[in-house]
């Protein structure tokens, strides 16, 4: 047997205690939320929304949420993209910027058991529709019966909604308190 080498089950092997190995750099520590001044977590501008629970969304100067540019208004009618409620088609009842989410009449259905709170009391099964990201819909024609991206052009000085493979022109609802007020100034002249 030669020097520097020993005998391992059968087989001379180089000892590799003799050469001393260099550690590797560890890796660089991966990039946390840093905690704003109220004392929540903002993430960076890219992500869609909280992803773990602990972590907060994007706040403004003012402390309060960012909020998230959504395509789809209340009103609008949308046909579910992807999903088990794929290809249901419904108006938008409520738009929840902050968390980029929207709820759909009749998509994404829960149920949820009550217990009775007396015992002359049955107790009850109560549905209700749950909010789903809005990338998850598109705008739906129901006179062409199909889905379609949203554009905008100006039409009499005022820029509109338009859906891109019909043309047709998305109605917007008015703002009721702006809508209120005009109703009142006539009265008033």
């Amino acid at each position: 047997m030669e020097v520097g080498t020993e005998r391992k089950r059968g087989r001379e092997t180089p000892r590799e205690a003799e050469t001393p190995t260099r550690a590797a750099a560890p890796p660089a520590p991966p990039s946390f939320p840093k905690l704003t001044s109220t004392g929540f977590f903002s993430l960076p501008a890219t992500s869609q929304g909280p992803g773990k629970k602990w972590e907060k969304p994007a706040l403004t100067k003012n402390g309060k949420p960012d909020f998230q540019a959504i395509h789809v208004r209340q009103g609008d009618t949308v046909q579910v993209v992807t999903g088990s409620d794929k290809g249901k088609v419904g108006p938008v009842l409520k738009v929840l910027a902050k968390a980029g989410m929207v709820v759909v009449e009749g998509v994404n259905v829960r149920t949820k058991t009550v217990q009775p709170k007396s015992k002359d009391e049955p107790g009850k099964q109560l549905s209700s529709e749950s909010p789903l990201h809005a990338s998850n819909v598109m705008h739906y024609s129901k006179e062409k019966g199909v889905r379609s991206r949203v554009g905008h052009k100006t039409v009499d000085g005022k820029k509109v909604r338009v859906l891109k493979k019909t043309g047709e022109v998305l109605v917007d609802r008015p703002n009721t308190k702006k809508a209120a007020a005009a109703a009142a100034e006539p009265a008033a002249e």
